[in-house]
């Protein structure tokens, strides 16, 4: 743990990694089972806190956990792949730096 009862950015990615892997294979199954489903445009929003969102940035997409910076109401568009091969998309109100940030 990062300090005693707290955890760890890499712990807080995981169980977001995990999250997110859930609920894409039920939207997956879902539309597996409707024959008019279009399996190229499912979507799944999940909404969490500014440092979940730092914890997978830095973990799932190699930034620098603390050069991280986010403004209120920041997101970005994870293309998550079931074969680990993620793709970041679109980022908004999220700067990266190679640099500690205040």
């Amino acid at each position: 743990a990062y300090f005693p009862e707290l955890e760890a950015p890499n712990d807080t990615s995981l169980r977001c990694e995990a999250v997110a892997l859930r609920a894409v294979k039920e939207v997956a199954e879902a539309a597996a089972s409707d024959p008019s489903a279009d399996p190229t445009k499912n979507t799944l929003l999940l909404v969490s806190h500014s440092k979940v969102l730092e914890a997978v940035l830095a973990r799932v997409f190699g930034k620098f956990s603390e050069g991280i910076e986010t403004e209120p109401c920041a997101f970005f568009h994870w293309r998550f792949a079931l074969d680990g091969r993620h793709e970041l998309g679109d980022v908004h109100d999220i700067s990266f730096h190679d640099c500690l940030v205040a």
